[in-house]
């Protein structure tokens, strides 16, 4: 069990001897930076709970087949996240090398965004829903396609398999929401009193921090006193973000930062890269996004050299952006760009501003960050403003 998950050892170990010894609580945290495992390891977990014998990733049972192909009726995925990136990755490797395994990488890519279309969160007579039922079902026939398919050597769907990440991109922009909806979090609640013959029942909460305070108050109550073969797994990149009354019915595990070795081993084993040009899973993924990394890592200290300038006499910072804008889609890029000063923040800006800033000053540089993320996000603001403005909110630290 979870030989799929690469690094990570502490607390996979932890994790194997929770659930041998059946120790696992009903309600855990994964928590840590964006592209450690986190969700890997919760469907991971998910399968091996399910287990209809020993839980080893090759096991041939019913349940483990349906549940590496995300199609187990006992999963349910909430909160959403941009998929698209990963789709058109894994979509590109399926198409150059045409091997079993990369087939299945593409169409775990694709069902994770297809699982937050379930017709128990949404229901079916949604309005969203029924405007991308055609493009879902067009989605399904093609992955039912893949997955009967034998040998992928000859009459590869090239044209079809482009119209499909192309698909996957629409109904993701279709129904994106900054937060988990209350009527999700009630429809789960409702969804695990459900009585069934399946093992277990697991509940996947993906960037569990953006919730509102209804939401919140309703995942509290089924927290408070979760079903009996019941799994709630939370996930968040901002731990502290949680309110306190969720974490403390949460048991906690951390998600490292992998090292080099580990980035390299991932990139080439399951994306096929051998290449020796990325330092972290991120900046792979930023070049599906038109994002020069050492463009955007560039930006991002010249950023912060003009927030500590006392001479701005000139300095123009939607000028100086413009580049960062050019490179790709204006929220793709800020988002970015918000990941690299965070970056930068954690890794380098201690060592070299220490004498200008110290770490509290650090942290409320973060803080603001954060914010003006978030309030981009929910009040789909102007990028460029949003850049302006978290620029002169941090120079009134300095």
């Amino acid at each position: 069990m979870f030989d799929n998950i690469i690094g990570q050892k502490k607390t996979i170990t932890t994790l194997v001897s929770e659930i041998k010894t059946g120790r696992l609580p009903p309600a855990i945290l994964f928590y840590g930076q964006p592209h450690t495992g986190k969700l890997s390891a919760a469907l991971e977990t998910a399968r091996v709970l399910c287990c209809e014998r020993d839980a080893g990733w090759s096991c041939p049972c019913h349940s483990c087949k349906m549940h590496r192909l995300l199609l187990h009726p006992s999963l349910l995925l909430l909160g959403f996240r941009d998929f698209s990136v990963e789709i058109s990755a894994s979509a590109h490797v399926f198409e150059q090398t045409k091997t079993i395994s990369t087939r299945f990488l593409f169409l775990r890519a694709v069902r994770k965004l297809l699982k937050r279309f379930d017709p128990v969160l949404w229901g079916e007579e949604n309005t969203k829903i029924k405007r991308v039922r055609s493009s879902i079902q067009e989605i399904e026939e093609f992955l039912d396609i893949l997955a009967e398919k034998k040998d992928f050597t000859l009459d590869f769907p090239h044209k079809k398999l482009k119209e499909i990440v192309l698909l996957c991109q629409k109904i993701s922009v279709d129904v994106k929401t900054n937060n988990i909806p209350i009527d999700h979090i009630r429809k789960a609640i409702y969804w695990v009193h459900l009585s069934t013959s399946q093992k277990n029942k697991i509940i996947i909460i993906e960037q569990a921090d953006k919730m509102l305070d209804s939401s919140r108050n309703s995942l509290l109550k089924l927290l408070e006193e979760p079903p009996k073969n019941v799994f709630i797994i939370l996930l968040t990149t901002r731990r502290g973000a949680i309110i306190q009354t969720i974490l403390s019915r949460l048991r906690p595990y951390h998600f490292a930062e992998r090292s080099r070795e580990e980035i390299k081993k991932i990139l080439k084993k399951i994306f096929k890269d051998e290449t020796d040009d990325f330092e972290s899973l991120r900046e792979y993924f930023m070049s599906w996004q038109n994002m020069n990394p050492m463009i955007l890592k560039s930006l991002a200290h010249k950023y912060i050299e003009l927030v500590l300038s006392e001479d701005t006499h000139g300095t123009d910072i939607l000028e100086e952006m413009s580049e960062l804008f050019a490179m790709g889609q204006e929220k793709t890029a800020l988002i970015s760009f918000a990941e690299e000063l965070t970056h930068v923040f954690q890794k380098v800006l201690h060592k070299v501003y220490f004498e200008h800033l110290g770490f509290e000053q650090i942290e409320r540089w973060g803080n603001i960050l954060r914010d003006s993320v978030r309030e981009y996000e929910l009040l789909n603001l102007n990028p460029k403003n949003v850049i302006e403005s978290l620029f002169y909110k941090m120079k009134a630290l300095v």
